[in-house]
């Protein structure tokens, strides 16, 4: 399989949702061709009309985990059939095999091709191993109930459980593992803990006001979703530091054949291109010492000693002094990789406290904090509620750039006023730039469509 950096999904099409609606829905651009998806899709229609039924089927098709009830929650859903086509160029349908609710099959057509049967049993979801399954993937649940009923009896149980789920398996390859910012501003997916969560949706036809906000939950979803991203931020300076430690190692390995040829050390040089040379990695290291990712160098103390060497000894002095200057270059390209993450975030965050007094910063020895005017930490606690949303959903963003295809994202202005909402696709699709992140946003903010009218993709029900 050929998985691609473009995004992931160019379109959906879904039949019979709620028995009521159809839907086809282009996730690529204006004047895009079809194998190419767009970073951001807003899904906007009247309430009832399914957009977080469909952004709940996306994350429970294309995650791989059979243990997350992600089958089941399929099973339940009412819909004839769903189609996703996939940007590399695979599509994935399911098909109800009786009715709007209950077994249902799946085929990959494409460049990969597969096809897996789903039961439900008083067990949950089974897979049906392909040995039941004669030539139709699609057979009616009646046929595949008796056909299972007649191989238990025949051979252990334990064998038909979850039967060989061939589909699980190419969603393990394909990567996706999409992530779920749920209306109750909790974050799901295959990779997350959540073992403190009930993940059991209740299927509904978008309900008009989705829940009453809990401080007391998402101000612990938020001290969660911080930890996560410092341990990010950390693991990548680490490994940064490592990169460029090997890097600088070479580098220093030239000092003692350039001092020990006297040709080099007599080259020539001038004491303003040695200065030179310091303050530019300087002003570079400077810039990096503000989130504490590299100590700041005195530059002073460099250039005065360098303007104290004799002209005779230039050459010796710019031989000692290119592997260090060296070296730091190497450790700063290392990590200017989480320097760029680490600075994006906290532009973002501060464009939107920046009229309340409040600051985001960030150390690598301190973590991600929030400050007041009067420069007090401040806990989640501490924030207003659309404080504490917009944190959360940068946060959560900076963690799916790291490990996720597919960011699913429902009604992200819940308790953010109108100026918020509108800076509000920008800051998600700065966070991660870059990366193969795909957002599909269920909305009905007409400030969160405004500037992104090319991202729309409207719920009009096919004729």
């Amino acid at each position: 399989m050929q998985v691609t950096n473009a995004a992931l999904i160019s379109w959906v099409e879904i039949e019979d949702l709620f028995g009521a609606y159809s839907y086809h829905l282009d996730f690529f651009g204006v004047n895009e061709p079809d194998s190419r998806g767009r970073r951001l899709t807003l899904l906007y229609g009247n309430n009832g009309s399914g957009k977080t039924t469909i952004l709940k089927l996306l994350w429970d098709t294309l995650s791989a985990d059979t243990s997350k009830g992600h089958r089941e929650r399929i099973a339940k859903t009412p819909f004839r059939s769903l189609v996703i086509r996939l940007s590399m160029g695979d599509t994935i349908k399911v098909t109800k095999n009786d009715g709007l609710t209950g077994s249902f099959s799946i085929t990959v057509d494409g460049e990969t091709e597969v096809r897996q049967a789903y039961m439900v049993t008083a067990a949950g979801v089974t897979a049906v191993p392909d040995s039941l399954l004669g030539e139709n993937a699609e057979s009616n649940e009646r046929e595949l109930r008796l056909r299972l009923i007649r191989a238990r009896m025949q051979r252990p149980v334990e064998e038909y459980k979850d039967g060989s789920d061939k589909f699980a398996a190419y969603l393990k390859e394909l990567g996706a593992v999409p992530y779920m910012l749920a209306d109750d501003r909790q974050i799901y997916g295959d990779a997350i803990d959540s073992s403190t969560r009930e993940e059991e949706w209740v299927i509904v036809e978008d309900d008009d006001d989705p829940s009453a906000e809990s401080a007391k939950g998402v101000a612990a979803e938020l001290t969660q979703a911080i930890e996560r991203v410092d341990a990010l931020v950390k693991d990548q300076v680490i490994k940064g530091g490592q990169q460029g430690s090997r890097s600088s190692n070479s580098v220093y390995l030239g000092i003692l054949g350039r001092v020990a040829n006297t040709e080099a050390s007599r080259k020539e040089v001038t004491k303003d291109e040695l200065i030179g040379k310091i303050e530019e990695v300087a002003e570079r290291t400077q810039v990096y010492s503000r989130y504490g990712l590299l100590p700041r160098i005195n530059k002073d103390q460099f250039i005065d000693a360098v303007r104290a060497v004799p002209d005779s000894e230039l050459g010796v002095a710019e031989a000692v002094l290119d592997p260090f200057l060296s070296s730091q270059s190497a450790r700063l390209d290392a990590l200017n990789g989480v320097f760029a993450l680490v600075q994006t975030f906290t532009n973002e965050m501060n464009r939107f406290f920046g009229n309340s007094g409040k600051k985001v910063t960030y150390q690598t020895f301190r973590g991600i904090q929030v400050r007041s005017a009067g420069n007090n930490r401040l806990s989640p606690e501490q924030l207003s509620s659309g404080e504490r949303q917009i944190l959360l959903l940068l946060l959560n963003t900076i963690l799916a750039r790291e490990n996720t295809k597919l960011f699913l994202i429902d009604e992200p202005e819940i308790s953010l006023n109108v100026k918020w909402q509108r800076q509000l696709m920008d800051a998600l699709l700065a966070c991660t730039e870059g990366s193969a992140v795909q957002f599909v946003v269920a909305t009905h903010s007409i400030e969160v469509i405004t500037g992104h009218r090319a991202s729309l993709a409207r719920m009009v029900p096919k004729k």
